[in-house]
């Protein structure tokens, strides 16, 4: 079975003077461009990224269906798939105990069966806590990172497969959080998709701000800095094929973090 992943911290929780304006549309844009198999996308806010003609499930919803539909309306971090390829076995959605805003840090995941073939794929997306410079702050990124992987333990030892997980860690190289949360991954046995691909890459993923102009459109996002979104394989019989983070203008334009690509196999 090869799988697409399209992840992406969309920027949904912005300061109330501004608003999503095209950005989800060129999220939509980007999500139809490269066509994955299944998203996960973080700050999924659903009183600005699920509301009126931007609602990002309503810009996807001829292709993509919701997993774990029913917590639609406080879930940040939801999980979308094909389908016409896949459908819903189980699924899941959990806010992190521990420094929360809006509830907002979380994971979702989803077992999907392929209809053609009866196999199963297991994906969960997240977002960990973001401050910096506090014991606390970084006992919550451990305490998300121990979470995560004990629901991706669970799910295997249920299923017999293995689980792709991503998101925003808010930490990684070069990132003012350092490395807690995504070495305390490392050290649970989970495998970085980026250094399992036969093709990758040493882009960053994180940048500042576009612009949003004086015309109502979002413009001028920068090139990527430093490392917070990641992609980690839980368990064994994955080939990462390839891992990329998209850096076109209308990926800069369209939120603050890039999209990640990983396309693997089962």
């Amino acid at each position: 079975m090869n799988i697409r992943l399209y992840t992406q911290n969309i920027w949904g929780n912005f300061p109330p003077n501004q608003r999503i304006a095209n950005r989800n549309a060129l999220v939509a844009l980007l999500v139809r461009q490269y066509l994955p198999d299944v998203c996960h996308f973080q700050e999924c806010n659903p009183h600005t990224s699920r509301v009126g003609e931007q609602d990002i499930s309503l810009l996807l919803a001829d292709v993509y269906a919701e997993a774990c539909a029913e917590n639609a309306c406080r879930n940040y971090t939801p999980v979308f798939y094909k389908k016409d390829r896949f459908e819903e076995v189980e699924s899941g959605f959990e806010i992190y105990e521990g420094l929360n805003d809006m509830g907002s840090k979380s994971i979702t995941w989803a077992v999907l069966r392929e209809k053609e073939s009866g196999g199963l794929l297991a994906t969960a997306a997240t977002h960990f806590w973001w401050k910096h410079g506090k014991d606390e702050d970084t006992l919550s990124r451990l305490s998300n990172a121990r979470r995560l992987a004990e629901i991706c333990d669970m799910i295997t030892r249920k299923y017999g497969i293995p689980v792709v997980t991503s998101g925003d860690l808010n930490c990684g190289p070069c990132s003012a959080q350092g490395m807690d949360g995504y070495n305390e991954l490392v050290r649970l046995g989970l495998h970085d998709a980026r250094y399992l691909a036969e093709q990758t890459t040493d882009m960053h993923t994180h940048h500042d701000y576009p612009v949003l102009n004086e015309d109502g459109i979002y413009v001028n996002g920068a090139m990527p800095v430093r490392t917070l979104d990641h992609v980690f394989v839980a368990g064994e019989s994955v080939r990462v094929r390839s891992f990329a983070v998209v850096t076109e203008q209308t990926a800069l334009d369209s939120s603050d973090h890039c999209p990640l690509l990983t396309d693997y196999e089962l």
